[in-house]
């Protein structure tokens, strides 16, 4: 059996591997996905499944797709894969619906662009850069965590002390036990929550505060107040993860 009848064969078995392992994610999509990417699930899943039948059909236009469906999903896949491997790499369920389906598209691309260069000058050189893109994905898919922000919404008791100081009790929902203080004396955000907040038992109630949590890698480094209920505030008021007193549990990914 020669070079490119092995090549072919072997893009056929990863195809199908691919194939079943993006089923899983593929249905999820289609059933709770509500990001903008999920149409791109939607088209490239069947369109996949196309290409797979024309290059078992030994179509050359079934490499070609091949090769963008799989530089397609590994684009759209980097940002998930980061942060499995940051802060969810013990959930096998993952790695089996996310990180195994990804590292099948890190291997197609590089092995479509074999097969369509075999017979090139040039077919070593552009293998080897396809190799090192695909490579390079994962690496960039770990060192964007290095230093990057995460948007969520927290609960929020406010209670203002005689000197006009607010104390802050910040819990992930209104009945959860789990918390931590902070103090501040921001006039504007004192304004915001007696504006937008529940005032109960001499405390303000917050819902849905928005809040940017900065990590490096798996590590929080400080929590920013960025809203209340939705009203932007004038100044973002940033806290280090030492001065947050209590369980910052919640907080993580």
């Amino acid at each position: 059996m020669d070079k490119i009848k092995r090549t072919r064969i072997l893009i056929i078995i990863i195809s199908v591997v691919g194939l079943l392992s993006l089923f899983s994610l593929t249905m999820t999509m289609i059933a709770w996905g509500t990001a903008s990417s999920t149409i791109f699930y939607i088209i490239l899943y069947p369109t996949f499944l196309l290409s797979t039948i024309l290059i078992i059909a030994k179509l050359r236009i079934g490499f070609i797709l091949t090769g963008v469906i799989s530089l397609c999903y590994t684009i759209l896949l980097t940002p998930d894969i980061g942060e499995f491997l940051i802060f969810k790499l013990d959930n096998l369920a993952l790695f089996g619906v996310l990180l195994i389906p990804y590292l099948t598209l890190l291997v197609l691309t590089p092995l479509t662009i074999k097969y369509l260069t075999t017979n090139s000058k040039q077919g070593p050189l552009v293998l080897k850069l396809a190799i090192a893109l695909s490579i390079g994905f994962l690496f960039y898919a770990v060192l964007d965590r290095y230093d990057k922000d995460y948007r969520d919404s927290i609960f929020i008791e406010l209670t203002l002390t005689d000197g006009d100081e607010a104390k802050l009790v910040c819990r992930p929902g209104f009945a959860d036990t789990r918390g931590f203080k902070i103090s501040t004396d921001s006039r504007n955000l004192i304004e915001v929550a007696k504006k937008r907040g529940d005032f109960l038992h001499g405390s303000y109630l917050l819902s849905n505060v928005g809040i940017t949590k900065r990590f490096k890698f798996d590590k929080l480094i400080s929590v920013t107040i960025t809203d209340l209920g939705g009203e932007d505030l004038n100044e973002k008021l940033t806290w280090d993860k030492e001065k947050l007193n209590g369980d910052t549990s919640f907080l993580n990914k």
